[in-house]
């Protein structure tokens, strides 16, 4: 579009102009323009001298904003308050500079701020100078580059926490004329969640049963926030209560070697096998690498106790019942040689073997690639084991292994949740509907994708 040369756009020119067409000028004449006005029907768009650009504005280049209130250490911040008039000339939220998160206060604290709002979750939360604060959304780096200032940032609004919005939800009440002559209640932390239905309270509560009964109980912060239930049993003692109906559990999780990213609302699982165990010779514990006699399978001991592995498999042979494990600790060599047969229990010496003085009931005996329980020293030459050797055996050395335990029983067990937030380095999940337990250190994975990381 060009000019006029009477410093005017022709009729032709305004005809050819949407109505929903806009253009930003450039000009040195602004105090002409703050003093005077155009009318609008008169259809006519004066073009000073002095303008020095113009362009048109699409969707693209349009933005709402908010003033900049950066967080600064030490300083006072105002509670929101929709009944206060002069409440959007306040610095009722804050801008954190290094997470990019803007944080509305729902509670100022006894004095000024001094801890920085960083926190990304649906929840709100209380930082330890007393200020309660709400997450609302994190400026879009693109967003922040194009359209911020000193004075103003953009709203990039976050559709998970849009998505958790409860209409008609009071996180914050303010106490006007408290009254007198209430029964004190109390206000404090959880210390325990006995299951979804009971839970402990704080340790300052009141130790007389049922005082609390038939009382209301509501989750202000944390994971679980912004539930309330009523309280219909209360022990005082141990300071439980039971509740009418069950919560809604989350549990947060860190993880670190991640792989690819996390999504909300796909389901996370980390895999394991339960191994029994019986006459355990020696000891086995965690971080051990175990090996199975003829099966050949192998497994990391993620905990351990004297009767039950929790194992990590590294390959897909499988265990199998009755069979020996070795927690790979080495062994001792036998004075003589051996035969063994692939059908046979028993274990022959040389003329010269000493299994009376070497092995006893209960140790485990190796030969070749296989070991066994011993389960019974019939002599010096002659020993029966729990069972035959996968392959026959003749004039072989013979090994007492040091930790070696029988499978009694196997167990395929799995923790399984539903990830309900995701920070923005999937380093922290929140997950609920969960199953099971994860183990810290193993591997835990989005199923519907190959993203996972190690429970930390």
């Amino acid at each position: 579009m060009k000019y006029d040369p009477k410093n005017e756009l022709s009729d032709e020119q305004l005809k050819k102009l949407s109505e929903d067409d806009f253009f930003a000028y450039l000009d040195a004449k602004a105090a002409y323009l703050k003093g005077n006005t155009i009318p609008l029907d008169e259809y006519h768009i004066k073009r000073f001298t002095a303008i020095t650009n113009e362009g048109k504005i699409t969707n693209n280049d349009i933005i709402l904003m908010v003033p900049r209130h950066n967080w600064t250490n030490n300083i006072f911040y105002p509670a929101y308050n929709k009944d206060d008039s002069g409440i959007f000339d306040k610095q009722f939220f804050v801008y954190n500079e290094t997470n990019r998160g803007v944080y509305k206060v729902l509670e100022s604290g006894s004095g000024n701020s001094v801890v920085l709002p960083s926190i990304i979750s649906t929840a709100t939360f209380k930082t330890s100078d007393g200020y309660v604060w709400k997450y609302m959304y994190t400026v879009g780096t693109t967003e922040l580059t194009k359209f911020s200032s000193n004075n103003y940032i953009p709203i990039t609004p976050n559709s998970y926490i849009t998505a958790a919005a409860v209409a008609g939800t009071i996180d914050t009440i303010k106490v006007e004329n408290g009254g007198t002559g209430w029964a004190a209640f109390n206000t404090g932390t959880l210390q325990n969640v006995v299951n979804a239905s009971s839970v402990t309270i704080s340790s300052n509560s009141s130790t007389n049963t049922n005082f609390y009964t038939n009382s209301a109980i509501y989750l202000k912060s944390g994971l679980g926030s912004s539930q309330y239930r009523t309280i219909i049993g209360h022990d005082g003692p141990s300071r439980r209560i039971v509740l009418n109906d069950a919560l809604d559990l989350k549990t947060n999780i860190v993880l670190t070697g991640i792989t690819g990213t996390f999504s909300v609302n796909d389901i996370v699982t980390q895999n394991l096998v339960a191994l029994s165990i019986t006459s355990q010779s020696g000891y086995l514990q965690p971080g051990d690498s175990i090996t199975q006699s003829n099966t050949g399978a192998t497994a990391t001991i993620i905990t351990s106790n004297s009767s039950l592995l929790r194992v990590k498999p590294l390959n897909d042979a499988g265990f199998e019942l009755d069979l020996a494990i070795d927690a790979g600790r080495g062994t001792t060599l036998g004075n003589s040689t051996v035969t063994t047969s692939t059908s046979s229990n028993t274990v022959t010496a040389a003329a010269n073997a000493l299994f009376t003085t070497f092995y006893s009931t209960g140790d485990y005996i190796k030969v070749g690639n296989y070991f066994h329980r011993v389960t019974a020293v019939a002599n010096n030459t002659s020993l029966t084991v729990a069972g035959p050797f996968g392959a026959a055996y003749a004039a072989n050395s013979h090994y007492k292994v040091k930790s070696a335990a029988t499978v009694a029983s196997i167990t395929d067990i799995s923790a399984q949740g539903v990830i309900e937030f995701a920070d923005v380095n999937s380093s922290i999940l929140t997950y609920d509907s969960s199953t099971g337990t994860f183990d810290l250190g193993e591997i835990l994975t989005q199923t519907s994708t190959s993203t996972n990381g190690i429970v930390s």
